[in-house]
């Protein structure tokens, strides 16, 4: 894996330092969180506010945590215990939930109460046997406060809510410990992580305000987020660091992809460092022809397709067995109607590339194409030939194309649109280029009819952050 870092940069980010992965703990980043954190965050609650009925039910935030309730949904009651003889004695049961510590304690007086066990609970009814005596007997519940029995900063209560193994600081066995995962690598505990890329920086004052941190001093207390959803504003679960005495942060474990890397301002700083300015808008199609290599067996023996017929108000009818000679240039232009198909062959707004069996077109974006919900980007075709198909490949260079999937018009319904989830076929870095390769002469013009390529989910510049690529596997 390696990284390919895009200045320019941050405003008090010095220089940005991108190596390979080094061990977390190593590091000096193993989790710091106590027990209790991550349940305070998950349900976005305070600190201070332990003490407090959130929900007005009764119950305060610690009590529902030793419970493992829901401290913002009213709690209509906590579980209690049901007696049943058995033998010369009782069997008590009760509901459990899972990661609390359910304490049974006995008392004749209710002065004094003696702890009869400790068990943890797993969703089920636990059952336990007691002796008694002639005298009165009472017995009690209660809730242990929840504790971290395997050291990973995490409590029994929270492992629960995580799904994560409360006996193993590690679940997934991937080196990293499951409270570093929660609150530091923001990675899966039950999933086993790759090592992946380190992105190091440091931040520095800039005494003057020239953009130049030569003569400035390392910042402490800084947070450094990695703005996941490029929205420019840090937003909670977003990984970030706080700067040391030196100034420095460190994301370690990072995937592939594109990452903007932005600071919080404190009141009173000003972004020195690029210039504050309006950002690139970008529109999500191809930018550049990287490469075109046509094939014999075509319609034709140079790149052929049809054109449009720019300002003809009277449809312009040539018939699809005529192909014409047409630059591979017309699949960087905008959609638009270029992917229709009239009736009765009228094709003046047509204007596309086909590519006969074994061509194949290389296109490049300026744009960096990233997994998100759904369709990433859309390859159009037109809607006739549905047996016309041609593989698809992708990748941040040319270098490290992978094949990903065959277009085709089979099971389309009749649309041009072929969709293509990166994720859905293992895609998980960035992408910048696109390979298109026909695979036969079906048709009346010989080939795959190709209109175009359309980005859906791609990294906007950002003139405020510090651009890193993450490319590898």
């Amino acid at each position: 894996m390696k990284t390919v870092p895009a200045l320019p940069v941050l405003q008090r980010l010095g220089a940005v330092l991108v190596t390979a992965a080094a061990g977390l703990c190593a590091a000096g980043l193993c989790a710091a969180a106590a027990p209790g954190d991550y349940w305070l965050q998950r349900y976005h609650l305070s600190s201070t506010g332990w003490d407090l009925d959130q929900d007005g039910d009764g119950f305060t935030a610690r009590q529902e945590y030793s419970w493992g309730t829901d401290p913002n949904v009213v709690t209509r009651g906590l579980p209690s215990l049901s007696v049943a003889r058995k033998g010369n004695g009782i069997e008590l049961s009760w509901p459990s939930t899972p990661g609390v510590i359910h304490r049974v304690t006995r008392s004749q007086s209710l002065d004094a109460w003696t702890l009869v066990a400790s068990i943890p609970g797993d969703g089920t009814v636990l059952r336990l046997e007691a002796a008694i005596d002639d005298a009165q007997t009472f017995f009690r519940l209660e809730a242990a406060v929840p504790t971290d029995g395997d050291g990973d900063g995490l409590s029994s209560v929270e492992e629960a809510l995580l799904g994560t193994n409360p006996a193993v600081a590690d679940t997934d066995g991937d080196g990293l410990d499951d409270g570093t995962e929660v609150f530091v690598t923001f990675t899966n505990p039950l999933v086993p992580d790759p090592a992946g890329a380190t992105i190091r920086g440091l931040v520095k004052t800039d005494p003057n305000g020239d953009g130049d941190a030569a003569d400035g001093l390392p910042l402490e207390g800084a947070r450094v987020y990695l703005d996941s959803n490029f929205d420019g504003v840090y937003q909670p679960g977003e990984p970030q660091r706080v700067t040391g005495a030196d100034g420095r942060y460190e994301f370690t474990h990072v995937r592939p992809g594109v990452y903007h890397i932005r600071q919080e301002l404190a009141p009173g700083q000003i972004q020195t460092r690029p210039v504050p300015a309006v950002s690139p808008v970008l529109d999500g199609l191809p930018d550049e022809v990287v490469n075109y290599t046509h094939a014999a067996g075509g319609n034709l023996p140079v790149p052929y397709g049809v054109k449009a017929v720019p300002g003809v108000v009277v449809p312009y009818i040539i018939f699809p067995a005529v192909a014409q000679e047409v630059s591979p240039t017309v699949v960087l232009q905008p959609i638009g109607r270029r992917d229709e198909v009239p009736a009765a062959g009228i094709w003046s707004f047509n204007d596309h590339l086909t590519l006969p069996r074994g061509a194949s077109i290389l296109l490049r974006f300026d744009e960096t194409i990233v997994n998100g919900p759904g369709a990433d980007l859309v390859v159009y075709k037109l809607t006739q030939g549905d047996e016309e198909e041609a593989t698809l490949e992708l990748g941040y260079t040319p270098e490290t194309m992978v094949p990903v999937t065959t277009i085709s018009g089979v099971g389309t319904g009749g649309s041009s649109a072929r969709p293509v989830d990166l994720g859905a076929y293992g895609v998980t870095g960035p992408v910048r280029y696109l390979r298109l390769t026909s695979l036969n002469n079906a048709g009346v013009l010989a080939g795959f009819e190709f209109v175009g390529v359309e980005a859906i989910h791609f990294a906007q510049p950002d003139a405020h952050a510090l651009e890193v690529v993450v490319v590898g596997t």
